[in-house]
């Protein structure tokens, strides 16, 4: 297990977005044996708006999947724990005025 994965899987949100910070292109680095990624397990860990804000903004993928059941986010993780609709909309916002192509 790296580092990210690491502080990911113990829920160590503060700790491993200082790490991110400094190192950004690692906000997808995934668990060798399932595949998971920080946003993963922020979503599984029921992490707070600013953490998972933080990720998406440092580059996190959200249609990044996992290796096992090829999980995607929002689907499983986000979704089934968020129940208000916050974090769906903050990952795919409603089109409201389309542009003419």
């Amino acid at each position: 297990m790296s580092l990210i994965t690491e502080m990911a899987f113990h829920g160590q949100w503060d700790a491993l977005l200082e790490v991110l910070r400094q190192s950004p292109e690692r906000v997808n680095e995934a668990s060798e044996g399932k595949g998971y990624a920080p946003l993963h397990q922020a979503a599984w860990h029921g992490a707070s708006l600013s953490v998972i804000g933080e990720l998406l903004s440092l580059g996190a993928d959200t249609r990044r999947v996992t290796l096992k059941k090829n999980n995607k986010l929002p689907n499983r993780s986000l979704s089934r724990k968020t129940r208000s609709g916050v974090i769906w909309h903050t990952y795919w916002p409603p089109v409201r005025y389309p542009c003419p192509g």
